[in-house]
């Protein structure tokens, strides 16, 4: 048996999908919030040159926080490298950043995300 319901959308922040993403500038933090329901938002940084990048998330609720390689790259199977983890020698291009919520959509969750 399954169900259908339709709901009217609410507004987003603008960054809610991959092809949505907000550029970070580097060692500017970014406060953003995933409001109740809303599961991911998307950021991306340009590389001019290959560089040793790190990517830090911080957040009151546990989140889960993964760069993705330029489009590129062959990606299949690949889940990215994760966030908070040692520097990460990185080619040029444009990467993506994913943070997402890792339980529970119930609640508020802010969070700093800064790449440096």
């Amino acid at each position: 048996y399954y169900s259908v319901a339709a709901f009217k959308q609410a507004a987003t922040d603008g960054n809610d999908g991959f092809m949505e993403s907000v550029p970070l500038t580097q060692n500017m933090p970014k406060t953003a919030t995933l409001e109740p329901n809303e599961f991911a938002d998307w950021y991306t940084f340009t590389l001019d040159k290959p560089a040793s990048v790190t990517v830090d998330a911080t957040s009151n609720e546990p989140v889960t926080c993964l760069i993705y390689t330029p489009k590129e790259f062959d990606q299949f199977g690949f889940a990215g490298p994760e966030c908070d983890a040692k520097p990460y020698q990185l080619t040029e291009g444009t990467y993506t950043i994913g943070i997402t919520r890792k339980h529970g959509m119930s609640k508020r969750l802010t969070y700093v995300l800064q790449w440096h």
